[in-house]
């Protein structure tokens, strides 16, 4: 993204934010990936989620993330996109309807 993109994202959360806070309507947030069938490498998750391949790697050996083996290296290892998503949604927190 650019950073005028950028910008104006983080100005439209701002403006959802206040929005959240002062009404009764709740929004559920959802994060949600586009084809369940995909196989994401480690890089692809750490660019997805924003963080180095360590830290993908750190989640792996924790069990937080499993992988599918394709190979005998980690260079080999892919994550399934429900498995993305399903790391998504138990870190996801805030307001629930």
């Amino acid at each position: 993204m650019t950073k005028l993109e950028d910008a104006i994202l983080e100005i439209v959360r701002a403006q959802i934010e206040t929005i959240l806070e002062t009404t009764t309507v709740h929004i559920q947030r959802e994060v949600r990936i586009v084809d369940d069938r995909r196989l994401y490498s480690v890089a692809n998750v750490a660019k997805l989620f924003e963080v180095s391949k360590a830290w993908v790697y750190e989640r792996i050996n924790r069990g937080e993330l499993t992988v599918v083996e394709l190979g005998g290296t980690t260079g080999k290892q892919r994550i399934a996109a429900p498995e993305v998503q399903r790391y998504i949604d138990s870190r996801t927190f805030g307001r629930k309807p």
